[in-house]
């Protein structure tokens, strides 16, 4: 591998372990007090109720995919996640699960310039009511305390099913040079 390429690597599971600062970034949907409240339940009570709400079917790969999720505090890419899947979860089986997850709205994914998907626990309607930084250096994505517009003007005929809003550029970390 090239010395960009391990840099990049580096810089981008610098970026899944912190946030920018934790006062420039909305609490995770793991460390807010709604989750809070919500994760009050025994975790695999509470992924059952996730999935019956959603309703989606209970099956090991998406109760393994939520379970890991509840506990991440940042977003995590398919290869972060299926490192930390148990045997006999596949692939091409955890592909459909986080597309099925993030389908549901149980889940938000963030693709960011490294064309790179990453993934982070959205039960509650979270990650629908604010903004996020992509990093196009480390692929690292921050939760910024800007409010997305929630009324958007759309031409007759058309519905707005949501509205997300991304910033792009490069984090204080690749910035600083510190990643």
């Amino acid at each position: 591998m090239s010395a960009t390429g391990e840099a990049r690597k580096k810089a981008q599971k610098a970026s899944v372990e912190k946030p920018l600062t934790a006062a420039a970034t909305p609490p995770h949907p793991a460390k807010s007090a709604a989750a809070q409240s919500v994760l009050a339940l025994p975790i695999d009570i509470q992924v059952r109720q996730w999935l019956a709400d959603a309703p989606l079917r209970v099956t090991t790969a998406r109760t393994s995919v939520l379970k890991l999720m509840a506990k991440a505090s940042d977003w995590l890419t398919h290869n972060d996640i299926e490192a930390q899947m148990p045997a006999g979860i596949d692939r091409v089986t955890l592909y459909r699960t986080l597309d099925a997850l993030a389908e549901a709205g149980l889940l938000a994914r963030s693709v960011g310039a490294d064309r790179v998907g990453r993934y982070s626990l959205a039960v509650g309607g979270y990650h629908r009511n604010h903004a996020h930084f992509h990093c196009d250096q480390c692929g690292g994505v921050f939760c910024l305390p800007m409010p997305t517009p929630q009324e958007t003007s759309v031409p007759g005929g058309f519905s707005v099913q949501s509205v997300e809003l991304s910033v792009r550029g490069q984090c204080n970390r690749c910035l600083t040079g510190a990643a």
